[in-house]
């Protein structure tokens, strides 16, 4: 588990916005976040929003940080010449000969065998190295092609305001429509969702992500469309 976490500059209008109340709530719930590894519960609506910014930020950092460990590793196993054995000393002196007249070392083979040796384990490094790469790329094109979207969930997709992580979006939907929920409520309050976004005029960065918004269950809020009478149109988005 890391030890740190970044906090970046750009969050600093967004937290201007908030009170003193508010602000430590923030705090709290960043630690919460960070120890856990999911935000509290019960917290200020605005709190939550930017709180959800930072952990798209924090997932990326971790990924990241996930790399360039597993590439150390690799990197420490792989590297590193073993010690050669020079064998038991007969003498004192640790020469196996007459210390007076030593035997010229013949750096000419030692040279060719080593530059060899380090060659053949270049060339393998490479060739295991494109090796995982191009089934890294296998894999995932092999993950695209698999993932089949319902027509229901196009339509949810097509009414929810921001369109990042379909995929994991994806999952969640599925998730809660095996839940036994039902699909067109979900579908109608995702547009009252964009309508109430547009209406109190939100910031793109404090928009949740539509994993985020299944996950909770937010498809049973109430929201403010800024016009009681008027019926979500899906064709409005954000």
């Amino acid at each position: 588990m890391k030890e740190s976490f970044i906090i970046r500059k750009k969050y600093q209008e967004q937290i201007k916005l908030l009170n003193t109340e508010q602000k430590a709530q923030l705090l709290d719930a960043i630690f919460h976040y960070q120890t856990n590894g999911s935000p509290p519960e019960g917290i200020d609506p605005l709190v939550s929003m930017l709180l959800s910014v930072m952990t798209q930020d924090w997932v990326k950092d971790d990924e990241q940080y996930k790399v360039v460990c597993q590439r150390n590793q690799k990197n420490g196993k792989s590297g590193g010449r073993p010690s050669k054995n020079f064998g038991n000393s007969q003498k004192p002196s640790g020469l196996s000969e007459n210390p007076e007249k030593p035997k010229k070392a013949d750096n000419d083979s030692d040279n060719d065998s080593d530059s060899d040796n380090d060659s053949d384990s270049d060339n393998d490094l490479i060739t295991s190295s494109n090796e995982e790469v191009n089934k890294n790329k296998k894999n995932k094109i092999n993950k695209t092609k698999k993932i089949g979207y319902s027509p229901k969930f196009e339509e949810f997709w097509k009414a929810y305001p921001l369109k990042k992580g379909k995929q994991k979006a994806f999952q969640a939907w599925t998730s809660a429509i095996k839940g036994g929920n039902d699909p067109n409520l979900i579908i109608k309050k995702a547009g009252e969702y964009t309508l109430e976004l547009k209406h109190k005029k939100t910031e793109k960065c404090y928009i949740k992500r539509a994993q985020g918004w299944l996950n909770d269950g937010r498809w049973d809020d109430d929201y403010d469309t800024g016009d009681s009478g008027k019926k979500p149109d899906l064709n409005d988005l954000y």
